[in-house]
């Protein structure tokens, strides 16, 4: 099922393209994406797809947060689509890749203190209750920390990119 934001997406063809990525040049400079259409999380067993269901009525944002990290570390899987105003002359795939980079470190930086304060963290868990300042964190860290080694390891020049020049 492919999450769709607020925006326009071109073409018949490329709008019901369940296997890829759509990112949008929101700001030339400092370059920033924004990631505008994506493929939702799919669980082969019932029971978990539907808590993820009610997590994803509940508390929209957080799932929505939660599946943006898991996209990070799953770019070598899909198509990118990279929507662009025409009116820009620039090079829109090196401006993409130096973006995906500086989001590995944003990753890295997230990952890091996140694991300084996940210690500390722990020293909650006897209070009574759920554990809920343990379990976040705990669960932001898996995903960063995934997504930074997932980063890490993408060969940037193997992307399957496809840019869209849009008239403003």
């Amino acid at each position: 099922m492919a999450r769709k934001n607020s925006c326009h997406l071109p073409g018949p063809n490329v709008a019901r393209d369940m296997d890829a990525i759509h990112f949008r040049l929101r700001s030339r400079k400092p370059p920033a994406f924004a990631l505008t259409a994506y493929p939702g999380v799919r669980v082969r067993k019932r029971w978990l797809q539907r808590w993820l269901d009610i997590i994803r009525v509940r508390m929209p944002r957080t799932m929505d947060y939660l599946e943006r990290q898991r996209i990070m570390s799953h770019l070598g899987r899909y198509r990118l689509y990279i929507y662009y105003s025409l009116a820009e002359e620039m090079d829109v795939k090196s401006v993409f890749l130096s973006w995906l980079k500086r989001e590995k470190n944003r990753r890295l930086a997230w990952t890091a203190g996140l694991g300084l304060a996940l210690p500390f963290t722990g020293i909650l868990a006897f209070l009574p209750g759920p554990n809920v300042f343990f379990y976040l964190p705990a669960l932001l860290f898996y995903l960063h920390g995934r997504a930074f080694v997932a980063l890490q390891r993408q060969d940037w020049r193997k992307l399957d990119i496809h840019l869209v020049g849009e008239r403003s």
